[in-house]
């Protein structure tokens, strides 16, 4: 393994970005799925209360 502090800024910014990342893809997720939760009660003949239970999941 390498001590070449540049390299040690590099990897540092590459996780950085890979976080920023997912943080950016689960808003989306996040965004796209509650519209539907109307239409996924409806589909498996359950309660909106208990769907809503799976945005946490």
């Amino acid at each position: 393994m390498s001590n070449d502090p540049f390299k040690r800024i590099s990897s540092d910014k590459t996780v950085i970005f890979i976080i920023c990342l997912f943080g950016l893809m689960s808003q989306f997720a996040t965004d796209s799925f509650t519209p539907s939760l109307p239409h996924i009660a409806e589909y498996f003949h359950a309660a909106a209360k208990d769907i809503k239970l799976t945005v946490g999941v």
